[in-house]
């Protein structure tokens, strides 16, 4: 069945490393649940078939086929597609430079670049990032051992992840690529049963990144502030309207959306759930601080109410994974939930994107 480019819509991955702000240390996962966490770490399952063919020598396949050269939409990369493809007529995905497919063959590739001057780690630990996001959103995800490779001049890892995602089996050629001011993700992906056809283009494909050379004082956020109200699970908050919806920031989250520089979740938890007497917001609040935000440099907290409940905001800043993040937080008391509210970004990008943090923050309400 053709799906076209709405199947690139319902299957495409959402990953950068600046989310993993939402769940690394902890800091949202639900509070009432604390005492009995236990890390979900999904299996890792390395696929030997996926690695014989990078050490048979098809790791870089030749490029040598008809077609065009597009460059991505931030102006940080190339890439040559087969004259059968074509570009995503509308973006389907707001982080995403480049979006292209051939929907007859069901066969797609989108293009991320993530600044390492947000991402100040290795590699082999941003790798690991993608992974374990790309593993949470992917029900009975199998994934292969990265192989390391050399796309563009520039070391890559490359590693495939099959699983069930939104009710089709789906199978992903990741490729991370690290270039002097950025990381690359080369995403092709099919349904699994069609993979092993498109494999040798796709590597093909992989093959003919080249970075590009541009000022990285020029490329701003791209943030829209324009606000538009998104309703979800009894709440309703407002967003930039280039923001996209993101289930897989957490998985605890009753809300997450996500532009590529800023970041929001909504944890919802029911009073009743609390054991003992823990009813008053400041004791709630305290419970988080200490549970969840060890190690992070947090300001002093502003009582205040959000459009009539009870509400507590602070900042804070600190390293997550290598990382250095900004949040604008709150905590907010109704009749029978308390609730969390995180935004955040990379800290150098904070003091542009704190007043949109607020402006958030303070539409939310229970609808």
């Amino acid at each position: 069945m053709k799906r076209g480019f709405l199947f690139v819509l319902m299957v495409m991955l959402v990953f950068t490393a600046v989310a993993c702000g939402s769940n690394e240390n902890e800091t949202n996962t639900n509070t009432a649940n604390k005492q009995e966490e236990t890390e979900n770490n999904a299996g890792t399952n390395a696929d030997e078939d996926a690695s014989a063919n990078e050490e048979d020598g098809t790791a870089n396949a030749p490029a040598d086929f008809e077609g065009n050269v597009f460059t991505t939409a931030d102006n940080k990369a190339e890439i040559k597609l087969p004259s059968d493809w074509e570009e995503a007529p509308v973006q389907q995905n707001v982080l995403a430079a480049l979006e292209a497919g051939n929907p007859d063959e069901e066969k797609y590739v989108m293009i991320i670049n993530e600044s390492k001057e947000n991402v100040s780690i290795p590699l082999e630990k941003y790798t690991e990032i993608i992974l374990m996001q790309s593993e949470n959103m992917v029900e009975n995800a199998t994934t292969s051992e990265p192989s390391e490779i050399d796309l563009g001049g520039y070391p890559a890892l490359r590693y495939e992840v099959s699983g069930e995602i939104q009710g089709m089996n789906a199978t992903y050629l990741l490729n991370i690529v690290e270039t002097e001011q950025d990381f690359a993700q080369i995403i092709f992906w099919s349904e699994s049963d069609r993979f092993q056809d498109h494999k040798e283009e796709f590597m093909a494909i992989a093959s003919t990144f080249t970075a590009l050379e541009y000022d990285p004082n020029a490329q701003g956020t791209g943030e829209n502030v324009t606000l538009e109200t998104v309703e979800q699970d009894g709440l309703a908050i407002d967003i930039p309207s280039n923001w996209q919806n993101n289930p897989s920031l957490n998985p605890d989250a009753a809300m997450g959306y996500q532009s590529m520089n800023g970041f929001m979740i909504v944890i919802k938890e029911p009073i009743e759930d609390f054991e003992g007497n823990l009813t008053e917001l400041d004791e709630y609040y305290s419970l988080v601080r200490d549970s969840f935000y060890s190690g992070m440099d947090i300001s002093e907290k502003e009582t205040t109410t959000i459009n009539g409940n009870e509400a507590i905001l602070h900042q804070m800043s600190g390293e997550v994974s290598g990382m250095n993040l900004s949040y604008v937080a709150a905590m907010v008391k109704t009749d029978t939930h308390f609730y969390q509210i995180l935004t955040w970004t990379s800290s150098n990008q904070f003091a542009g994107q704190k007043d949109v943090f607020y402006d958030i923050i303070n539409s939310f309400k229970e609808i």
